[in-house]
């Protein structure tokens, strides 16, 4: 949670903290490995795409 909101606010509310931030980063944090997979096989398939035009002209 965004703790110096929640330390400096007299009333913290809940509503004003980001949520949808928080769980974006512990999704990073525990998926981390499987989005560096993803962008290798991605990129592996653009280089064949680009290979596949290149070939064809």
């Amino acid at each position: 949670m965004e703790m110096r909101y929640t330390m400096n606010a007299k009333r913290a509310s809940a509503n004003k903290l980001s949520k949808r931030k928080d769980r974006n980063k512990v999704k990073q944090a525990f998926h981390a490995n499987d989005n560096k997979q993803t962008t290798n096989s991605s990129l592996a398939e653009r280089l064949q795409k680009v290979n596949d035009h290149f070939m064809n002209r």
